[in-house]
């Protein structure tokens, strides 16, 4: 897996020029040879030509609404949500903007959006998700960290004797003893990322994870049983800096 990388192009190394192995070339000068290519592109708001600028709407320099916490424009009477605003990309997110607007115009509720805590996953084998900070944002906005790693086969695949991993990372702010990042690569990522998603947004600390009881035998038991931190998790956000 290669981020922060654009191809230049693929070269089919396959009889006749047609099928794999691919010869990969990237803009910065590099090349790689793989069985298959997954290339994440990204997308673009899709604001061209549907008259903004005669409105008054300002977008940002990647063509995105520009708006502010309350998901308004720059237009008096014009709010924006979702993705053509260029936050977080994901559609329970865009539902959660809708729900923030309808509520503050026309249910006399006032409440931003919050973007905190938004969990994600990757639907690849095996999934990939995560709730909160990364290791390497929560070293630059916070103090001393405690990271809580586990690395395991899971039992059903021990019977079947396949060799797929599971790996689980928990981030605790040493200060306050929270849980600001849960990371998970493994069967089921997903389920199990959402059901944290809840705990981490309302402030679980680590001492609430070690008193829960686990349910044996499941992957998610391992989120509440890790004890020993990583022996090397002393950065400072001074020292980030």
């Amino acid at each position: 897996m290669r981020t922060e990388s654009q191809i230049a192009r693929i070269a089919a190394k396959g009889a006749g020029g047609a099928g794999g192995p691919y010869e990969v070339h990237t803009t910065a000068g590099g090349t790689f040879e793989v069985d298959l290519v997954m290339y994440a592109t990204g997308r673009a708001p899709n604001t061209k030509s549907i008259g903004l600028e005669k409105v008054g709407v300002q977008l940002n320099k990647v063509g995105a609404i520009a708006v502010d916490e309350w998901s308004k424009t720059t237009a008096e009477n014009i709010w924006a949500v979702g993705d053509v605003t260029d936050r977080i990309n994901l559609t329970p997110v865009a539902i959660m903007e809708g729900h923030c607007f309808a509520d503050t115009v026309f249910g006399n509720k006032p409440r931003k959006p919050d973007h905190r805590g938004v969990p994600s996953a990757v639907f690849c084998q095996p999934e990939m998700a995560n709730v909160g900070l990364t290791e390497e944002e929560a070293k630059r906005t916070l103090g001393e960290l405690r990271i809580f790693t586990a690395a395991f086969r899971p039992m059903k695949y021990t019977v079947s004797g396949r060799q797929q991993r599971t790996f689980m990372k928990l981030i605790v702010e040493a200060a306050t003893d929270r849980v600001v990042g849960a990371h998970m690569v493994g069967d089921d990522a997903a389920e199990l990322i959402q059901g944290l998603a809840v705990a981490i947004k309302a402030g679980a600390t680590k001492a609430h994870f070690d008193a829960t009881v686990g349910i044996h035998p499941t992957a998610g038991e391992e989120f509440v049983t890790m004890r020993t931190a990583r022996a090397d998790t002393t950065p400072t956000r001074a020292a980030a800096e």
